[in-house]
């Protein structure tokens, strides 16, 4: 999957050591997506995504406006 937050996404990334970080700045960025999860009775959709070792979680419906 091939993202881009150029700031208007709200995507932390959880480091192998548990440490977190804000990822807002990168315009486009690979990211292979380990997991899917879909919330039929609220209509939400998240996918779970790994780059460079640390894993992050991606809302499809925020990310999409």
């Amino acid at each position: 999957m091939l993202i881009g937050t150029s700031g208007s996404s709200d995507v932390t990334i959880t480091e192998p050591d548990g440490s977190k970080h804000a990822e807002n700045s990168f315009k486009l960025h690979w990211v292979t997506i380990t997991e899917l999860e879909i919330d039929e009775p609220n209509k939400k959709t998240k996918v779970k995504v790994s780059s460079w070792g640390g894993w992050g979680e991606v809302d499809l419906d925020n990310y999409k406006e």
